[in-house]
């Protein structure tokens, strides 16, 4: 198909930047109409500006006439722009057609070059067995557009997979009045008549069309090729919307349109959140992440927009959006895909589980946890302060879980942020704070804890004394001063576990010392002591060190009824266990 292809100018050669630009622009305004509707303020303006350059241009060179091919346009034997993703490539559209040439003359108007566009988003949108970008032009009959397709394109697609009969004409035969039949004519004609039910010869193949003989693709094939091409031009809205958004901002410009751009980043970046396409959503933040590197030593204005985006992240809508999203879809999205998402979306990820927790009221072990402390310990190794502002009062289990991950990545502001929740009216909070201040190694979050262990609260009393680390002689005298018989007389079962559990873990020669004393006491009608036997045992075979295996032994040979026979038991086991 043929109209007017070599109407080529023949005045000076343009620069190929300027050139390179139009296609930039015809590119860009593509765009614009597939994402927005024709009668768009965007849309118009893309057109204009478009129309504007390509008028000027016109009037100097009387035609852009470009060259098409796979994935590239051609001008004057140069590429000037290549797009080799087919899912949107321009130049592939019309390649994959047969356009081979397209070319915009002087005298073009502003409404052709909209119907132009229009044509091209009108066949884009057809299932791929109905799309021809070609037929669609020449039914368009452009007065100054004008492109070349092969002829033998046209015939090839019509014909595919017809078959083509073959036959052989001698001319004299043909003009000498009778017609002689071989013996193959013979036999076709009786196998016709046999077959006049219209049966077709099994016999007869069809021709392959030229391109599967090129490509060495059978028809079946050429279906799936289709197919994939159409799935690739079609993909659904909300992320065709998020792509031609990047592409657009990639290719702009003109920086006096960036601000508008924010509004429109969010608005497609929402389009994915609400279908709760957390895969799209993910790509659409790395993808704008990668352009800000590429926009920050050349374009700041554009690397500030990116940067502008991403801070409103935080906002209330997302909050809820994404608390929405989880809810919804607790078993569809998979922790990898959350954990991707929170990766790509950065510090507003711990403002989003945050609200998250507080939306659904989760105050206990949950599927999220494993996420959360995933994100939390990450952050708390990168920017501890930013989970700090989060624990609170009113958020007490996930404030528990800020507390672990906290103290498995140890800040020096951390002791005294851990200090704080030591007085917490939350009982979880106040435990998950000792244990974690246990965690540190550090003198000073041991002086804490000391601080606490004669607190009138039993509770916090056994938190700090499991919390309990004695590392120098104040602190020993403090545990076994607190371990006193006298003292341990008025405490609960519980706490006294507690501090024998600690004198347990404590190797110290004045800590051995204590035991044997314990152990050496009459317990005949005195069911306090032979308590605190039994639970000294207990202390022991959780410590289960040397110093705890050698008393048990002592007492095993030295000891005297049931506590004799119960350190027998326990030895035993720890034993045992050590063979394993």
């Amino acid at each position: 198909m043929n109209h007017r292809p070599e109407n080529f100018s023949q005045g000076e050669r343009p620069s190929w930047e300027e050139v390179r630009d139009l296609i930039l622009l015809l590119v860009k305004t593509n765009s614009a109409f597939k994402i927005f509707p024709s009668e768009h303020i965007t849309v118009k303006q893309f057109v204009l500006d478009f129309y504007e350059r390509l008028k000027s241009f016109l009037e100097k060179e009387n035609s852009l006439d470009l060259f098409i091919g796979e994935n590239y346009f051609e001008f004057m034997n140069e590429k000037v722009y290549e797009d080799e993703n087919v899912a949107h490539s321009l130049p592939f559209f019309f390649f994959r057609d047969g356009l081979q040439r397209l070319s915009f003359h002087r005298g073009l108007t502003e409404n052709e070059l909209y119907q132009f566009f229009e044509t091209i988003k009108e066949v884009a949108s057809r299932p791929a067995e109905e799309a021809d970008i070609v037929s669609a032009f020449w039914e368009k009959n452009f007065e100054n557009i004008s492109f070349y397709a092969p002829d033998e394109f046209i015939i090839e697609k019509i014909s595919a997979g017809r078959p083509i009969p073959e036959y052989e004409v001698n001319p004299e035969e043909l003009f000498s009045g009778k017609i002689e039949l071989t013996d193959e004519d013979r036999r076709a004609i009786e196998e016709w008549q046999v077959k006049s039910e219209g049966i077709e010869d099994s016999a007869e193949e069809k021709m392959p069309s030229a391109a599967e003989e090129e490509l060495g693709l059978k028809e079946e094939e050429w279906k799936t090729v289709e197919a994939i091409i159409h799935s690739y031009r079609h993909l659904p809205h909300d992320e065709e919307l998020a792509r031609l958004m990047l592409e657009i901002l990639y290719l702009e410009d003109r920086l006096e349109q960036l601000p508008s751009f924010k509004d429109s980043l969010h608005q497609a970046f929402k389009e994915l959140l609400k279908a709760g396409k957390l895969v799209a959503a993910t790509s659409f933040l790395r993808d704008l992440i990668s352009l800000k590197k590429i926009f920050s030593s050349d374009v700041p204005q554009k690397t500030s927009l990116i940067d502008a985006f991403l801070a409103e992240l935080e906002a209330d809508d997302y909050l809820a959006l994404v608390s929405e999203i989880y809810f919804k879809n607790t078993e569809a999205i998979k922790n990898e895909t959350w954990l991707d998402f929170f990766e790509a979306v950065g510090q507003p990820a711990l403002n989003y589980l945050a609200t998250i927790y507080q939306t659904g009221h989760l105050q206990a072990a949950s599927s999220l946890d494993e996420i959360a402390l995933i994100v939390l310990e990450k952050w708390a190794q990168k920017k501890p302060q930013a989970l700090m502002k989060l624990a609170s009062e009113s958020q007490p289990y996930f404030s528990q879980l800020i507390i672990k991950a906290l103290a498995r990545h140890p800040d020096r502001q951390i002791i005294s942020f851990l200090a704080s929740f030591i007085r917490s009216s939350k009982p979880q909070l106040r435990r998950e704070a000792l244990e974690a201040l246990s965690l540190l190694e550090s003198p000073a979050a041991q002086k804490i804890i000391l601080g606490y262990i004669h607190d009138p609260s039993e509770e916090i009393r056994i938190a700090a004394i499991k919390a309990l680390k004695v590392s120098d002689e104040t602190g020993l005298d403090h545990l076994l001063k607190l371990a006193s018989f006298n003292h341990l007389k008025k405490k609960t079962e519980r706490e006294i576990e507690a501090i024998l559990e600690a004198l347990a873990r404590t190797n110290h020669p004045r800590v051995r010392k204590y035991f044997q004393q314990l152990f050496g006491l009459r317990s005949f009608l005195r069911p306090k002591i032979k308590k605190m036997g039994e639970l000294a045992i207990e202390a022991l075979r959780r410590a289960s060190n040397l110093q705890a295996k050698e008393l048990l032994q002592e007492l095993r040979e030295k000891g005297r009824g049931k506590l004799k026979k119960y350190s027998d038991l326990v030895l035993k086991e720890i034993n045992s266990k050590d063979r394993a």
